[in-house]
């Protein structure tokens, strides 16, 4: 062989010795290096009431958090860098039952099994008793939708102690004056022409159901309406079904307006369906309809001509196009007060934990306060101070700001298995109509 030759296989030779001694040298990194430890998933407590007599509500819960979730992933904010490691969650189902000493269990057992941060629910009565226990441990409840008032001057004798508590629904007297004023311009209008101004209310016996009873007696006293009758009824064990002595009394009384609340389906089928039966002269406004996407199926004929201004509503096509989705995947309507909310809220809080990037509660509590969270159905805004009590009597520290351009529902009323928006007025499909029964 020429010594070219033999100088250009030494030359493939010392090329090859380098590769193999390379590739030598990463394998060997590789099996020798630290293993990297995988970051565990973030403890997630998702409550609600999944089953007792609002399991409804939490099938609701579950699609809303569903469908939120896998828009996060879409968008990469799932898995989360928390504290400079990415971690995917864990969902921690917290059935509250729409029992407080059984939510408190079910409360304390998610801590047991280390939940960092919980995330929603429904009714008052169990926000008022779980929050203590989320203010002993200093942990974040985001997006309780427990409404009631009588949080609110809980949280108001220690403001801080419960500063990481965020409030999902305004407290009744917030936002029932909608009712009120809604009704007066129908009378201005010569659309609603009650007989009298005598009305009853009639509520679940909750927090919630009293916190909206207190603030609707309120409100409607204003106008000069006479209240004759205020009754409670019960939940639990089970939900109440028999109102005709109630209805027969509302009846003799000659009431225009009976006003009620539940977040049970089967107290409100059962109450409709009776106020027929017995011929009740009155307008109604059943508060709660809205939050079952099967109203119809649950009161029939009987929600014809009710009114309620409870949940949002599908108007503009971004809104429109999510309830398609949400039906094409579920096979039924969504329930907007329940799912789109539980949508909108999760959005929410994996967008300002990206931005904080830690779990740690004050930090990420000033990245949720002050400012605008603007949301596929509301735009959320939870101030950090108490406001005037003499200016805002209704407003409280945290509490969900109410407003056109913040958290708001328009009022709708049923006919013929639909609902038409009917108030604010400029957002009205068509307008209040009288009940022919109640003229």
């Amino acid at each position: 062989m020429s010594k070219k030759a033999i100088s250009k296989m030494a030359a493939i030779g010392i090329i090859i010795i380098v590769v193999v001694a390379a590739l030598a040298g990463v394998a060997i990194y590789y099996m020798t290096r630290p293993k990297k430890m995988k970051a565990p998933p973030i403890k997630i407590g998702v409550m609600g009431p999944f089953t007792g007599p609002a399991a409804k509500t939490g099938e609701e819960f579950k699609r809303g958090w569903e469908t939120a979730i896998e828009d996060l992933r879409e968008q990469g904010l799932i898995p989360v860098k928390v504290d400079g490691v990415y971690r995917d969650i864990e969902v921690i189902w917290v059935d509250s039952e729409s029992d407080p000493e059984k939510a408190i269990k079910a409360y304390e057992d998610a801590l047991a099994r280390g939940v960092e941060v919980f995330l929603h629910g429904w009714h008052s009565s169990v926000a008022m008793a779980v929050h203590e226990i989320s203010t002993a441990h200093g942990i974040m409840h985001f997006g309780h939708m427990g409404a009631t008032q009588f949080l609110c001057y809980k949280r108001e004798e220690n403001p801080d102690a419960s500063r990481y508590w965020f409030k999902a629904w305004p407290c009744p007297p917030v936002y029932v004056y909608l009712y009120a004023e809604s009704l007066k311009y129908f009378m201005d209008q010569g659309w609603w022409t009650p007989r009298n101004k005598k009305f009853a209310i009639c509520v679940e016996d909750t927090d919630w159901g009293r916190g909206f009873g207190d603030g609707v007696k309120e409100v409607f006293e204003r106008l000069g309406f006479e209240c004759v009758h205020y009754d409670v009824f019960s939940l639990i064990p089970a939900p109440e079904v028999e109102f005709y002595p109630l209805l027969e009394k509302y009846k003799a009384a000659d009431i225009s307006l009976l006003i009620v609340t539940t977040t049970a389906s089967a107290s409100i089928g059962a109450l409709l369906k009776q106020a027929r039966e017995v011929d009740l002269r009155a307008l109604i406004i059943m508060d709660g309809l809205g939050w079952f996407p099967d109203w119809y199926d649950i009161a029939g004929e009987a929600s014809d001509y009710v009114i309620s201004q409870d949940s949002p509503r599908a108007v503009t096509p971004e809104q429109k196009a999510w309830v398609e989705r949400y039906k094409e995947k579920y096979g039924v309507e969504p329930s907007l007060a329940a799912a789109a909310q539980v949508y909108d809220l999760t959005m929410v809080f994996f967008k300002a934990l990206n931005e904080a990037g830690t779990l740690d509660a004050e930090k990420l509590r000033s990245v949720l306060v002050d400012r605008p969270w603007k949301g596929l159905w509301q735009t959320w805004y939870w101030p950090s101070t108490l406001y005037d009590p003499e200016k805002q009597p209704w407003a409280h520290y945290m509490e969900p700001r109410v407003g056109f351009d913040y958290y708001s529902f328009p009022m709708v009323q049923y006919l013929g298995g639909k609902y038409y928006v009917i108030s604010p007025p400029d957002k009205a499909e068509r307008p209040f109509e009288m009940p022919p029964y109640a003229a």
